[in-house]
């Protein structure tokens, strides 16, 4: 009888194999709210014949794979905000069980800003997304110029 394989994966452990890639692709689209079985496909496809292929190095890590993830998912104007202070957070993971939020609001998502940038004073007039991506978006919308 063969047990299958079970490891704890830490960002910097070497992904060893397809599965262990698509696990990591499975999370990475949960959390963010993607399609998971295409996010599998694409991580799927790194690979050939269960190899990761040459265009990634040998020994790739979680971290390098959920970096190349988020290139290719997550809108690019997310790092420029969270270096301008920016960010985003689901309701009910902040303010838990607070009452005066009504329940509807409470798995949406919202723009936040450091208390003494800029954006501080305008952040509350972005509007909950249901998803993090688009409270990206809305984020970019309001505070990156537009090329």
């Amino acid at each position: 009888m063969q047990h299958d394989k079970c490891r704890a994966l830490n960002l910097d452990t070497e992904i060893e194999s397809e599965a262990e890639a698509r696990v990591i692709a499975y999370d990475f689209a949960e959390r963010h709210d993607l399609d998971t079985d295409a996010v599998q496909k694409r991580a799927s496809g790194w690979f050939k014949g269960g190899v990761l292929q040459k265009n990634f190095h040998p020994g790739m890590t979680v971290e390098a794979l959920l970096k190349r993830l988020s290139v290719e998912y997550l809108p690019p104007a997310s790092e420029r905000l969270i270096e301008l202070g920016v960010a985003v957070y689901q309701v009910d993971k902040v303010h838990g069980d607070d009452s005066t939020i009504p329940a509807s609001d409470k798995g949406k998502w919202f723009v936040s800003a450091f208390a003494g940038s800029p954006f501080a004073k305008t952040v509350h007039q972005i509007p909950l997304a249901d998803t993090e991506r688009e409270a990206w978006k809305l984020a970019a919308q309001h505070y990156l110029p537009r090329d």
